[in-house]
């Protein structure tokens, strides 16, 4: 019996207190749209817009992920390219996104 109290206090409770911390560190995704429900219209309205550099700033002063270097928005092809600060491009469906987002707006 010495071995499994040996076991429980040395393995599975920190492994327990880790799976804690872990859980409190994740953001959910909805929480983040519906608090920033507002703002993420703005930057829609600002792509529309083109004025991209305003978009990309307040994407970031938001604290969103990825941070941004520039948003690209390319309506023939339904299409919104995000540029990270790794200047990796990320392509999005815009009708897609827009569903989506939309969709977790309603819960």
């Amino acid at each position: 019996m010495s071995e499994f109290k040996n076991w429980v206090q040395t393995q599975y409770n920190p492994w327990k207190e880790a799976m804690k911390d872990y859980e409190k560190s994740q953001v959910d995704v909805q929480t983040i749209v519906q608090k920033n429900a507002a703002e993420l219209k703005y930057i829609v309205s600002l792509l529309l817009e083109k004025r991209e550099s305003e978009a990309v700033r307040i994407w970031n002063d938001l604290e969103l992920k990825p941070s941004l270097l520039s948003i690209q928005l390319n309506l023939a092809k339904d299409e919104l390219v995000l540029v990270d600060s790794d200047e990796s491009h990320l392509e999005l469906s815009i009708s897609k996104l827009l569903e989506e987002l939309q969709e977790m707006l309603e819960v």
